[in-house]
């Protein structure tokens, strides 16, 4: 199962739990590797920006999409993977007339924009198949210890299956 973990772009403390460790590439940065003694496989957080998935106009490259695909395959055996994904906003602020990047624009491109991702992530892993799974984080997941707990549950119930 990968889970596909979008970000707010105000959740910024997000960022301050995760560290870049040794894997990078143009189209991808693993964020960070977690061991724990209870899971059956560590976890990898993959960190994947609007720019290295879309081109200027806000298309998505779905040449990189399925080579994310390609890559993240060849781990999953032997690791849960988190992708943390840009690309909503800018795939879809070309729809929004005259879009000029205030919140209420963006909070609506990323609603036209996201379903048009996960859709593109979905057909990407499923030549592999793997299924892809969405959550949506907010500060509250990581300051909130109840949230925290409760989000990471959502996870192992997802690597379950």
């Amino acid at each position: 199962m990968i889970v596909s973990a979008v970000i707010q772009r105000e959740s910024k403390v997000v960022y301050n739990y995760l560290k870049i460790l040794f894997f990078s590439t143009p189209k991808l940065v693993l964020l960070c590797i977690n061991f724990t003694k209870d899971m059956q496989k560590p976890i990898l957080v993959f960190k994947i920006g609007t720019s290295s998935i879309t081109d200027i106009k806000g298309n998505l490259d779905e040449m990189v999409v399925q080579s994310v695909a390609k890559q993240l395959a060849t781990l999953h055996k032997d690791f849960h993977i988190v992708v943390v994904s840009s690309g909503a906003v800018g795939s879809g602020k070309k729809f929004i007339k005259n879009y000029s990047g205030k919140i209420e624009e963006r909070k609506a491109a990323a609603a036209i924009g996201n379903p048009m991702l996960i859709y593109k992530y979905a057909e990407a892993f499923a030549k592999y198949k793997i299924p892809i799974a969405q959550s949506l984080c907010e500060r509250g997941h990581f300051s909130d210890r109840e949230k925290f707990l409760q989000l990471r549950a959502t996870y192992e119930e997802l690597w379950k299956n």
